[in-house]
């Protein structure tokens, strides 16, 4: 994996806007350093708000995904599992450099351990009123390119139901169209159940038809599938089924993008051996590697955004 040609913004390049994301913090802490030990990041030191985004972007351009799906589908936990599975050394070519949000991630991944006292792995639902950027720096392993910085959209799922049922509009949502990377998230447990099925099958697609809006994203080549919870699908009394309908809305996605969408399989949290910690997580870093930083190329046309969702422009 290659590190982008555009040069790092030097340290007084005008800053990169993220602006009135979801909150606004009671103190406005200014990004700086890498661990977010040094100084407070603001009313709830678990994530990033609006202007702590801001200075982050203005020093070093991060890459940017947003997961897009349902609530319980599990968005948040696949961000838990890239930094756990970080923290126990290096991960497919990459190893753990730094967090401005390791309190965010440390929350996050706390119901998933046995400190917990929980009798079950649990992931806390993520709230309209959270903070919704988190941040990891990767290094890759053997250290020879410049470090790379991740910000991570963690949004409530029911925005994304809203937005599919057409109660939202895409330009409510402004941070999907700034996204380098849109991953719509598809529930592998809801598929491998056939009474299930037909809903998540029917929501995908709904959902998928309005990101791919004219407008809506940076770009086609920014979306992606995430199929979440695919150790379910191995477990299926109609795997067959299962595997019909994920390539089903592959091909409905590639033929509504006009080009090939991936298709991406996570079990981030199994408790089944056969499905390791963050499974499928290298093929998703492997993906924001091969092309990061979408924005510096392909810049969107700023517009004012219609809430106080604000606007995405890292």
């Amino acid at each position: 994996m290659t590190e982008s040609s555009e040069p790092a913004p030097p340290e007084d390049a005008p800053s990169a806007r993220i602006d009135d994301v979801l909150d606004t913090p009671e103190t406005g802490a200014e990004a700086a350093g890498e661990t977010g030990a040094e100084e407070p990041l603001g009313s709830r030191a678990t994530a990033l708000d609006a202007p702590e985004a801001n200075a982050l972007a203005a020093r070093r351009r991060p890459t940017v995904l947003v997961l897009a799906g349902a609530v319980g589908c599990g968005k948040t936990s696949v961000y838990a599992a890239i930094y756990e599975r970080l923290g126990r050394g290096p991960f497919g070519g990459w190893m753990f450099a730094g967090s401005r949000t390791i309190a965010g991630f440390e929350q996050r991944c706390h119901w998933w351990r046995t400190s917990s006292g929980g009798s079950e792995p649990y992931m806390e639902h993520t709230r309209a009123n959270d903070l919704p950027w988190l941040h990891i720096r990767l290094r890759d392993s053997e250290s020879r390119e410049p470090a790379r910085d991740l910000l991570l959209g963690d949004f409530d799922g029911e925005f994304f139901d809203q937005l599919a049922d057409n109660r939202m509009q895409p330009s409510e949502l402004p941070f999907l169209r700034r996204a380098d990377h849109v991953g719509l998230v598809i529930d592998g447990e809801h598929i491998a159940k056939v009474t299930a099925r037909a809903a998540e099958r029917q929501q995908t697609e709904y959902l998928l038809e309005r990101l791919l809006i004219p407008d809506a994203l940076a770009g086609t080549d920014a979306l992606s599938l995430i199929v979440t919870k695919s150790d379910c699908l191995a477990r299926s009394r109609d795997a067959e089924g299962a595997e019909s309908c994920l390539a089903e809305l592959n091909q409905r996605a590639s033929k509504l993008a006009g080009r090939p969408v991936p298709l991406l399989r996570l079990a981030v949290r199994s408790q089944d051996p056969q499905f390791p910690l963050g499974h499928g997580l290298e093929t998703l870093l492997e993906m924001l590697g091969l092309r990061p930083a979408l924005q510096i190329a392909a810049d969107p046309e700023p517009y004012e955004p219609a809430t106080a969702l604000g606007r995405f422009r890292a």
